[in-house]
């Protein structure tokens, strides 16, 4: 019975491999927006925020997180309010 687990582990072990490139397209980066809505409640109230990043690369593993946006709000072409970052939340509020 051990015969049978060394002939095939040692199988395993040469067995073929074929590596395979797969050419990825480079896009354009464009804005994410991350939001949570979370409900207001006591003792530790969470403040709505968003948070802005931009779409990165498959490989590419820089960080993308935007904190110099200005963030207009819209309903029926009024502006209805305008968020700002805010460095202790780490978001935009």
């Amino acid at each position: 019975m051990n015969k049978i687990y060394i002939i095939v582990f040692t199988l395993i072990l040469i067995s073929c491999t074929k590596e395979i490139e797969i050419n990825i397209p480079e896009e354009k980066h464009k804005l994410v927006a991350y939001s949570t809505i979370v409900p207001f409640t006591f003792p530790n109230p969470k403040p709505l925020g968003l948070t802005l990043q931009s779409s990165l690369h498959i490989f590419d593993t820089s960080t993308s997180i935007i904190n110099d946006a200005m963030i207009l709000y819209y309903e029926n072409d009024l502006l209805k309010d305008t968020l700002r970052y805010v460095d202790s939340l780490n978001r935009v509020c």
